[in-house]
């Protein structure tokens, strides 16, 4: 086990990004005001299904269906994790975050998508394994 903080790069629109995990009870605590649920954890299949949702409808479609408050939650939640490369000088994404994106919405979406994957990303396979097995509730009834 590893004590150092695991990192993820990608280049959006010639700067290069490199996002850090955000811490854990931050992550849970922004998933669950992303997705209304208790953090406590999944009481059902319908539950499940419907933080799946969250993660297939996109981050477009989620900055949506957000509140003023939780967007800014999470955008300033990954901005803090995030060092942002451009012409051969790396800085805090949250020391030049307006100026940096002035102008680029696109580019602040698609970074927006990257950061949050980093953290909530490995989310989608357990959650499609979660689906895959049959709720004792849903199963149709022996006759």
């Amino acid at each position: 086990m590893s004590l150092t903080a695991a990192t993820q790069s990608k280049t959006i629109d010639g700067a290069e990004y490199v996002v850090r995990h955000l811490p854990p009870l931050q992550a849970l605590q922004i998933l669950a005001r992303v997705t209304g649920m208790a953090a406590a954890g999944f009481t059902s299949m319908k539950q499940l299904r419907d933080v799946a949702s969250v993660f297939v409808m996109g981050v477009g479609n989620v900055l949506m269906r957000m509140d003023d408050e939780s967007v800014a939650v999470l955008v300033n939640a990954l901005k803090d994790v995030t060092t942002v490369r451009e012409n051969g000088k790396a800085v805090p994404l949250a020391s030049v975050f307006d100026l940096h994106f002035e102008g680029r919405l696109p580019a602040l979406l698609a970074w927006l998508k990257f950061a949050a994957e980093v953290t909530y990303g490995p989310l989608g396979p357990m959650l499609q394994r979660e689906l895959a097995k049959q709720d004792p509730d849903e199963a149709p009834a022996a006759t």
